[in-house]
């Protein structure tokens, strides 16, 4: 199951290099494959429902608290607090909608559809993404920290892209590559780099998330995973105020 969280943070370095005469061996599919079994199963993936994720972060020289929601098929939200800053995001279903500062707004356009992504790949990255229009490719592999791993070129339907990146040997996903836009239309590259994989519930989770972009870097260390809790669907909807 995938673990995500966003959270703003500076330039990526790392290259991708030619495919390995072991890499040409395996297929875009083949590791996504080997990656479903090393997590913990088709079966363990598909009996959470939901899950509750409770942490703390540090971003931009702050120190806060995260919690963030997922349900099955495309439920999420994700609420930051610095104290004085406050943060949320999330997508009911059909709204996509983030609370800044006290100001919330319905999300539109390039926007709107990346939380909507965030909130189906939330719930299911590995399952079922082809039912989903997503294609898939082996570009090669790079290093992600210490680790080899296959990139895996990941495009949705709309015509977005992003990269996955699959431990060459223990097939556990290490990151993930994507732009992130904005209202202006900008879009800003964000790597997020997981470490500190646990058993959890059946499956196999990272208890830790490094997020880089343009802005700098970001820590996410959870502290609590809590699965199939029967969250009320009042969760994910945008606030009144």
């Amino acid at each position: 199951m995938k673990t995500r969280f966003i959270i703003s943070a500076i330039a990526i370095c790392g290259l991708l290099v030619p495919a390995s005469s072991t890499a040409l061996t395996e297929t875009a599919d083949s590791v996504i494959g080997k990656s479903v079994v090393a997590v913990g199963g088709i079966k363990n993936l598909r009996s959470v429902n939901d899950m509750v994720v409770k942490g703390s972060l540090k971003s931009g020289g702050l120190i806060g608290s995260f919690i963030a929601y997922s349900k099955v098929p495309n439920k999420y939200r994700v609420d930051v607090d610095f104290g004085s800053v406050k943060y949320s995001e999330g997508f009911d279903g059909r709204i996509a909608w983030q609370s800044n500062r006290g100001k919330i707004a319905q999300l539109a356009g390039a926007e709107a559809e990346f939380v909507k992504k965030e909130a189906y790949d939330s719930n299911d990255l590995l399952l079922r993404y082809k039912a989903r229009g997503i294609t898939t490719e082996l570009l090669g592999t790079r290093k992600v920290g210490s680790r080899s791993a296959h990139v895996v070129g990941w495009k949705y339907p709309d015509g977005s892209v992003k990269k996955i990146f699959v431990d060459s040997q223990s097939f556990l996903v290490l990151g993930e590559e994507r732009f992130r836009p904005s209202k202006t239309g900008k879009k800003t590259l964000e790597l997020s780099v997981y470490s500190d994989f646990r058993p959890i519930n059946g499956l196999i989770s990272p208890f830790k998330v490094t997020v880089i972009n343009q802005f700098g870097k970001s820590e996410l260390f959870i502290r609590e995973i809590q699965n199939n809790t029967s969250i009320p669907l009042s969760t994910f909807q945008k606030p009144a105020k």
